[in-house]
């Protein structure tokens, strides 16, 4: 039969599909947004991250030292993150120049390396090359996943990270040997470093060492201890460096989660109908992939009583649990915007999605085989349906003048002048796109004539503003000289 043959040829060809044809079928989906600057959801921590590559490039080096442009006279170091995405992709900005097509490139190549880790999730688990194969197709297509894999955002490296960790702990299982379960546990680690909620994929190996240990006879002390031994190795740098800056973040909404504030209910339940009708069907999943999700599920739950199943639904129940708690404890700072703070969930996630695609290839049924090739069809459609338009111009998050007359802004003052730049909500959109060192401030904070003397004296030399709201009020006009440049609606002032 046709399909058969088709069939057969997609496991021939199945490494040239996960190498090439994969990646290949990303770019060209992405093929409007490589030259594009920084726009779209989120643009305040994507100017963020990448204003830290680009001091990185451009002043000190040391990784211990992340510095931003938001920083008045001082140094500019803000210590959030282990800024090891930074640092990488700075180190090949040393070598070839700084670029947001630079940081792009790469975090495309990292969510590739996500995708085959995907692959070779779904292979130790199901042994079927097939499955595994459409496995790292439909991550690549995850509307999350697609929109921020050509994003400047830390999150792609952890969670490619992640993924790789919970593929070794799951080839452990299988077949143990000492080098897999220390790649484990340190793909884990270095996962956590990067961004700390993901430490919930150690979660992972906990429940790896209670089935390894149930395999044995007795209590093996040798295997805890050793195992003991190396998550302290592993997560000795994550401990350090967390536990020296989270006490100096003080209370926040991600530090304290629901415990910050007041919450209300309403609001909350809110937050969950919006993520049932819409963020995990629509973004976490694709739309086309929720029937084989669901089907997937039931395939689940029917081989729970399998020994080697019941295994395998342990080690991802390590993962899943803690997800759970991660995801109710940040509900509020989650919200309805903040869906990178997922992608720890879409390995579950697909490799339910792979369970029914397995079952559906076993039935050898033509309405199976059509199921599979229209959900295969469609996805990429939908994907790029649901993402695409965010980075039209006119869905940007910020003033479209910023990124417009860029190239004028930045030359309008020496590049080693200190400013006042606003308004800005984020204090990163604007002085990342004038690629100046200095202050801002916000819409809901406090600006004035007596704000801005002081800023003047600390050293500010021009004030970049575009909204006349600020600019025309008499008492800060008379601290400023006539304008050296109109750009748009952003002008440009020497202080008196």
């Amino acid at each position: 039969m046709i399909q058969d043959r088709l069939l057969a040829w997609v496991q021939r060809q199945d490494r040239w599909l996960l190498w090439l044809g994969i990646p290949l079928l990303s770019v060209l989906m992405h093929w409007h947004v490589w030259g594009l600057e920084l726009t779209g959801p989120h643009v305040w921590r994507q100017t963020q991250t990448q204003q830290t590559i680009d001091c990185f490039v451009e002043e000190d080096f040391c990784i211990l030292n992340p510095r931003v442009l938001e920083r008045g006279n001082g140094d500019g170091i803000l210590r959030l993150e282990f800024p090891i995405y930074q640092w990488l992709v700075a180190a090949f900005g040393k070598i070839a120049g700084g670029s947001v097509f630079l940081s792009r490139a790469i975090t495309f190549l990292i969510s590739c390396w996500a995708a085959w880790g995907m692959h070779a999730l779904v292979l130790a688990w199901s042994k079927d090359r097939l499955s595994a194969l459409i496995g790292a197709y439909l991550t690549m297509l995850t509307p999350v996943v697609y929109y921020y894999a050509v994003s400047p955002l830390i999150d792609m490296l952890a969670f490619a990270l992640g993924i790789w960790s919970l593929a070794y702990t799951m080839r452990s299982l299988d077949k143990f040997s000492w080098p897999h379960w220390i790649l484990s546990i340190a793909l884990g680690s270095l996962a956590t470093l990067t961004k700390l909620p993901y430490l919930i994929f150690l979660g992972a190996q906990l429940g790896a060492i209670v089935v390894l240990l149930r395999r044995r006879e007795g209590w093996d002390w040798n295997f805890v201890l050793k195992t003991l031994g190396i998550f302290a190795i592993a997560l000795g740098p994550s401990a350090a460096w967390y536990g020296h800056v989270i006490p100096q973040l003080g209370p926040s909404g991600a530090v304290n989660g629901i415990l910050f504030e007041h919450w209300d209910a309403g609001e909350l339940l809110a937050i969950l109908q919006s993520h049932v009708r819409q963020l995990f069907p629509y973004t976490l999943l694709n739309i086309a992939t929720v029937p084989l999700f669901i089907w997937g599920l039931i395939q689940l739950f029917k081989r729970r009583k399998a020994s080697n199943d019941r295994e395998r639904m342990l080690v991802m129940g390590g993962l899943v649990l803690p997800f759970l708690l991660f995801y109710f404890f940040e509900l509020r700072v989650i919200g309805l915007a903040h869906d990178y703070y997922m992608l720890p969930i879409i390995p579950f996630l697909v490799l339910s999605i792979c369970l029914g695609v397995s079952d559906l290839l076993h039935r050898k049924h033509g309405w199976a085989y059509l199921v599979l090739a229209m959900t295969l069809i469609v996805a990429p459609y939908m994907t790029h349906r649901r993402f695409t338009p965010m980075w039209r111009p006119e869905n940007a998050e910020f003033n479209r003048d910023l990124a417009i007359y860029k190239d004028d802004l930045r030359k309008a003052v020496p590049d080693d002048a200190l400013v006042v730049a606003g308004p800005d909500v984020s204090n990163s959109i604007f002085l990342y796109y004038i690629h100046k060192r200095g202050w801002t401030w916000g819409p809901e904070q406090a600006f004035d004539a007596a704000i801005l003397t002081q800023w003047h004296q600390d050293g500010a030399q021009f004030l970049y503003c575009d909204d006349r709201a600020y600019d025309t009020v008499p008492a800060i006009q008379a601290l400023l000289d006539p304008p050296i440049g109109t750009f748009g609606s952003v002008r440009v002032y020497p202080l008196k």
